[in-house]
């Protein structure tokens, strides 16, 4: 696949604690998959063949934001560990064959990037702050008559419509954060 053939190229490599003395930054990985109405980590420990994966619960924070409880955070150290990391989540999520499309998704997909900055000072509490960067991929929603989709294709083919709702309570909470932040950035 067209991934599989993606090279990382860092053009410079800078010691950000060296480079900006009083800030440390840490970048941290996640990956989540929205299949037939379950919520699946595509990082997390995948379990013996013939066994199903663990669901995750879609959860609110102390403020009311959505978040996807136990889902997998990984520090990364550099480009070609989050391209590594996006290779293995490929791997696990649900795909499958139809007459249109030969591997079509059959979930949503978030890969989120976040990237912590911690303000170091001799006072306290430290301040931090977090900023993430959020990908998603839709599932093919094909119609099943062109498609030839029966049995569980079919069955996948209403979750996927269904698994919207799911999907758009975290891309809320996302934009929620989203301006929390920046009313934080304008003070």
């Amino acid at each position: 696949s067209m991934l599989e053939d993606l090279t990382v190229h860092e053009e410079q490599v800078l010691d950000v604690d060296t480079q900006c003395g009083n800030l440390s930054f840490s970048i941290w990985i996640s990956f989540a998959e929205i299949y037939n109405e379950f919520i699946y980590d595509l990082l997390g420990n995948q379990p013996d063949h013939g066994k199903p994966r663990p669901s995750l619960k879609l959860s609110d924070d102390r403020y009311h934001n959505p978040y996807i409880k136990d889902l997998r955070e990984i520090k990364i150290n550099s480009t070609e560990e989050a391209l590594q990391l996006l290779r293995v989540g490929l791997r696990h999520r649900h795909i499958a064959g139809t007459r249109l499309n030969y591997q079509s998704s059959r979930s949503h997909a978030i890969f989120t990037i976040k990237i912590v900055r911690v303000f170091k000072s001799t006072r306290r509490p430290r301040v931090a702050r977090v900023n993430r960067i959020s990908i998603v991929d839709l599932a093919g929603s094909e119609r099943s008559k062109k498609t030839g989709a029966t049995g569980d294709r079919c069955k996948e083919a209403g979750s996927i419509n269904t698994s919207l709702h799911v999907l758009g309570r975290c891309i809320e909470g996302m934009r929620h954060n989203q301006k929390a932040t920046k009313k934080s950035d304008e003070k």
